[in-house]
């Protein structure tokens, strides 16, 4: 058993296989997130150890809740702000940059900050198309065009990444309603 804090990492020998199980057990007053990289979603981790792997977990506070989407917490979900803020967010950009000029009427998370580490804490529900990556040209692209009203091809046409579980732009826009509720 290995028992990490933060960051962990664990060797195993070279040429030989093993079957691990990663589960994720918040601390109190933490709430797990998900999985990225190798596993994505919440149930346990089952990877095959045989060449480097990676794994993430994220934790955030219980208090995100749901409505996921609604980036700046005012109570709607918009391409223009809360899509626009998303994508910022997963081509790398902080501060100022995410938010200038994308943010709703009537927000109440305006900060910059709070908002970058808002999306640090549901990073792994960004990852649409269950690839175990959140990317700015697929699982961004896909956010957009869903709160822009795209469905079937439009909604998916050369926004899927490769290894990708959710590829149908129904399974897709089910999804991302769950992000919305």
């Amino acid at each position: 058993m290995i028992d990490c804090g933060a960051i962990c990492t664990h060797a195993y020998g070279a040429g030989l296989s093993a079957a691990v199980t990663l589960s994720a057990t918040p601390a109190v007053g933490s709430r797990f997130t998900g999985w990225l990289g190798r596993c994505t979603g919440t149930a346990p981790c089952n990877v095959t150890m045989n060449d480097a792997t990676a794994v993430s977990a994220t934790f955030a506070l219980p208090s995100i809740g749901l409505r996921i989407l609604d980036i700046d917490k005012n109570g709607q979900f918009d391409a223009l702000t809360d899509g626009l803020m998303t994508i910022r967010y997963l081509f790398g950009l902080t501060g100022v940059a995410i938010t200038e000029g994308a943010l709703g009427s009537l927000a109440t998370r305006t900060d910059p900050q709070a908002i970058v580490a808002y999306l640090n804490d549901v990073r792994p529900y960004l990852d649409v198309d269950g690839n175990g990556v959140a990317d700015a040209l697929t699982d961004g692209l896909l956010i957009l065009r869903d709160l822009f009203g795209l469905t079937g091809v439009e909604l998916v046409q050369g926004a899927i990444g490769p290894g990708s579980t959710r590829v149908d732009p129904t399974g897709i826009h089910n999804y991302l309603t769950t992000l919305k509720q």
